[in-house]
């Protein structure tokens, strides 16, 4: 179940801590205690070379900023 994007509503408290990540267009409704990702940025970000997705450290501080660890299990909406 670890890797597996889909998840039992059930499972939810043994996943641990949670982060939901919204990707979804600004003009869509706020999911209640997601964190709005700022996909325009990611998505230039992901195509330029200086931060492209070979460079771990740019994204581990992306996700980081989002407050996001590794101690956090994540779910994209």
């Amino acid at each position: 179940m670890p890797n597996d994007p889909f998840v039992d509503v059930g499972d939810l408290p043994s996943l641990g801590p949670l982060r939901y990540l919204d990707v979804r267009d600004q003009a869509a409704d706020h999911v209640p205690n997601a964190v709005r990702v700022p996909l325009d940025e990611w998505d230039a970000a992901a195509k330029a070379a200086d931060t492209g997705f070979a460079k771990t450290a740019y994204w581990d501080g992306a996700l980081s900023a989002l407050g996001v660890d590794p101690t956090v299990t994540r779910r994209c909406l």
